[in-house]
């Protein structure tokens, strides 16, 4: 637990969390989300109270000077209490939204959720563009405001500029900051959407003073915390575990199916198998690797009819009467088509 957590409640139940977040917002705390009464948490949930500080200082890129003694928020900021808060992005509808037809216009569509303390998802969009006409003569009006004030500077330089040097300044200048916006035009309409989101889904305020920047920004997220002492869970969690690793390669050995009980069958006659049936002889591959017949043949029986399904289909072959239905057929005559199938190469696949 951090000193913030600590400060602030910490972890508890819903009640405990709920009464000192209310402290927290009479002592003047920057609430991140409006919602601070947390209500019938199930036994396997638990309240977390986090925070985030912010730098006044704006050599530390948390904040930029926004006149006078206020102070606006910049993206890194902004991302510090994202990331507090939980904000999640939707992969594909943060995205470009013009059609790209024009050079100097470009908008971005970002969409950015969030999950209260309730359970209860929030989702906003925000949308940022840049127009680079409009950009190049907002360039130029604050250069020439710039160069306006030099006849009252201290800078011996800037007193002396006559009207030609000023307005090659000026060129100079907005030329210089165009360039650079249209290199990054993407990720600056990007970040500008982003932060719109950000400032609207947290209910920031527009700008705040180094009062308010002293204290912190609290959050509240719900988080799954089971009780690990339970014999239960605790399997439940290592056997997810194991899954986990070997869902993708599949288990190493072969599945072993559950032994039957004969007795009650009668009398057990050994049939030998027709002479034109060859026996089942797995080849492993190459470096003593498992082929893909012998993978094959540690699949259980409905594991081989959903490979000889696929496999029929990916090589066009129709399965007729000497096949169907796969289920009322021997593991042999699986093995059969199987090979069958394998045999088959291009020019026997029908098109």
């Amino acid at each position: 637990m951090t000193e913030e957590q600590a400060k602030y409640g910490g972890n508890g139940k819903a009640s405990d969390i709920t009464k000192e977040i209310e402290k927290a917002k009479k002592a003047g705390a920057n609430l991140l989300l409006p919602s601070t009464n947390i209500e019938a948490l199930s036994d396997f949930h638990a309240p977390v109270v986090d925070s985030v500080y912010l730098s006044a200082n704006k050599d530390d890129g948390d904040v930029y000077s926004a006149g006078g003694k206020k102070f606006r928020i910049t993206a890194q900021g902004l991302r510090k209490l994202s990331v507090c808060a939980g904000v999640i992005w939707h992969p594909y509808e943060c995205k470009r939204v013009d059609d790209r037809s024009d050079r100097h216009y470009v908008s971005f569509q970002a969409i950015g959720g969030i999950r209260k303390a309730d359970g209860q998802p929030v989702w906003w969009k925000g949308e940022y563009d840049l127009d680079f006409e409009v950009i190049e003569e907002e360039l130029r009006d604050q250069y020439i405001n710039t160069v306006g004030k030099w006849a009252n500077s201290n800078i011996d330089w800037q007193k002396k500029a006559n009207e030609d040097y000023k307005q090659n300044y000026i060129e100079k200048c907005v030329r210089r900051d165009l360039l650079f916006k249209r290199k990054h035009k993407v990720k600056l309409a990007e970040t500008g959407a982003m932060n719109r989101v950000i400032r609207a889904i947290l209910g920031l305020k527009g700008d705040y003073d180094e009062k308010e920047l002293a204290k912190p920004f609290v959050m509240v997220r719900i988080i799954l915390r089971p009780d690990f002492t339970d014999k239960d869970v605790r399997a439940k969690l290592v056997d997810a575990s194991i899954r986990a690793m070997v869902g993708i390669y599949g288990p190493d050995t072969p599945i072993e199916t559950p032994a039957r009980d004969l007795s009650s069958m009668g009398e057990i006659i050994d049939v030998e198998p027709p002479e034109e049936e060859e026996q089942i002889e797995p080849a492993n591959g190459p470096d003593g690797d498992p082929s893909p017949k012998e993978v094959f043949l540690s699949y259980s029986s409905s594991e081989k009819i959903d490979v000889l399904t696929k496999l029929a289909k990916l090589k066009g072959y129709t399965l007729g009467e000497e096949w169907l239905p796969l289920e009322s057929k021997t593991e042999r005559n699986h093995v059969r088509l199987y090979d069958h199938l394998q045999a088959m190469v291009d020019d026997d696949i029908p098109f």
